[in-house]
């Protein structure tokens, strides 16, 4: 240890920093749009390459060879729910090789609480012997691990009991509100009366797919409702018609989403860029005059013109 070359590890690491951030930024881009389009909610992604005195401080500190620092650069992605963390690490090993891979949660004692994100180091064939370090943790987690930075203790000594116990409260509480958001999710998607929820919670997975823009959640919500008593007599019930919509004509909406991509601001097309867009283009197809006559009882009719000519099926024929 007392010979470490801690200036050839900094020339080194200069001289691979640059294919790092690449692999980095592949590797955030890649599961991002992978998670997209399997329909898992995340709600934030990120990277960081270590600076160089952070990667010889910890090499001295820990005594590890440079070639089996494999946390170099690291990509994070925070699902909405905790129930989606195996989704995103199946998104992970589908899209990348997962050299190892560490359920946090798996190291701690049944009566201990703690950080229980997941954390895989991954590989890409495309970027030879470079090693990222991508974690999965949810919102919840993500907070607990940036609080529990901010008061870390030096190591080797033990907390007060008391700052522990606040400690281990607190880890407590992120766990539960973790569980329980998931348990409010689900019961929510129960409830007899929450179908325009069930609908609109399809309505955006099916969306994400397809583009990954901010859209307006209450205004989803509020136009389900209303246009639900039409969506009702959809063939097969509104949940199984959008799917099938979907499959039948995943290619059409990926062209129309495209190639309409720099209207998304207008105030013609609002709801282009919008979940609802997927139900009133099937609506169009399906129940176009029952859909004309619900539309104009809330929103401008103009409106609908336009999402039904970009569909490819106008309102009204033209005469020559």
């Amino acid at each position: 240890m007392s010979d470490i070359d801690l200036e050839g590890i900094r020339c080194q690491w200069e001289e691979d920093k640059q294919k790092y951030c690449e692999f980095g930024k592949f590797a955030e881009k890649t599961l991002a749009i992978a998670c997209r389009t399997a329909g898992i909610p995340i709600v934030d992604t990120s990277r960081r390459v270590k600076d160089t005195a952070s990667l010889l401080k910890k090499i001295l500190r820990t005594g590890y060879p440079y070639e089996q620092m494999f946390d170099k650069i690291g990509v994070r992605i925070v699902p909405a729910f905790r129930q989606d963390v195996p989704r995103v690490v199946k998104q992970v090993e589908k899209n990348l090789t997962v050299v190892k891979k560490d359920y946090k949660q798996w190291s701690l004692a049944p009566d201990r609480m703690g950080y229980t994100a997941v954390h895989l180091d991954v590989k890409h064939e495309k970027y030879n012997n470079v090693i990222c370090e991508v974690q999965v943790r949810t919102v919840y987690q993500d907070a607990w691990a940036n609080a529990s930075h901010l008061i870390a203790y030096k190591p080797g000594r033990a907390l007060p009991d008391e700052i522990q116990r606040q400690v281990n409260l607190l880890s407590a509480v992120t766990e539960v509100a973790d569980m329980h958001f998931d348990q409010i999710r689900t019961a929510i998607d129960c409830l007899p009366d929450a179908e325009p929820v069930r609908i609109a919670i399809l309505l955006e997975r099916h969306f994400l797919t397809f583009v990954g823009v901010k859209y307006d959640e209450t205004l989803t919500f509020a136009t389900v409702t209303h246009l639900l008593p039409v969506l009702k007599e959809l063939r097969g019930g509104p949940i199984t018609y959008i799917n099938e919509f979907v499959d039948e004509h995943r290619e059409e909406l990926a062209e129309v989403y495209r190639k309409h991509i720099d209207v998304n601001a207008s105030p013609r097309y609002l709801f282009l860029f919008q979940p609802e867009s997927i139900a009133i283009f099937a609506l169009i197809e399906e129940r176009r005059f029952q859909l004309q006559e619900l539309w104009q009882d809330r929103y401008p009719d103009q409106m609908l013109s336009d999402m039904a000519e970009i569909w490819g099926q106008p309102l009204y024929e033209t005469v020559i």
